[in-house]
């Protein structure tokens, strides 16, 4: 029975180890794809682009929706780090058709 017990807890310590990895790996990864795109992102650069950039830098197009801020006429992108819970991510306004700023911003 003692032995089950140490097999059981070992295989639950097993677990707990990998999935705290495995849970700071992805906030790395997905950190650093986020950050590479929102480092080629310039201002000027087309609005149009966005989507092939992104593709490029492994950010889906599903994130790259924006809300448009009818004060300032302009579009704002929040592309989040899923893993920190909007703590970090890449902000980015455009008109329309080029970009205005872009900056990574964390918490």
């Amino acid at each position: 029975m003692k032995k089950i017990v140490k097999t059981l807890a070992g295989l639950v310590g097993a677990f707990v180890v990998l999935a705290v990895g495995y849970t700071a790996w992805n906030i790395w990864w997905e950190g650093r794809q986020i950050r590479a795109f929102c480092e080629a992102v310039h201002p000027g650069d087309p609005a149009a682009s966005l989507e092939n950039l992104g593709a490029s830098r492994g950010v889906p197009p599903r994130r790259l929706r924006g809300v448009f801020d009818k004060e300032r006429g302009s579009w704002y992108l929040f592309v989040p780090v899923g893993a920190t819970m909007g703590d970090c991510g890449c902000r980015i306004t455009h008109d329309g058709k080029a970009v205005l700023t872009a900056a990574m911003l964390c918490r």
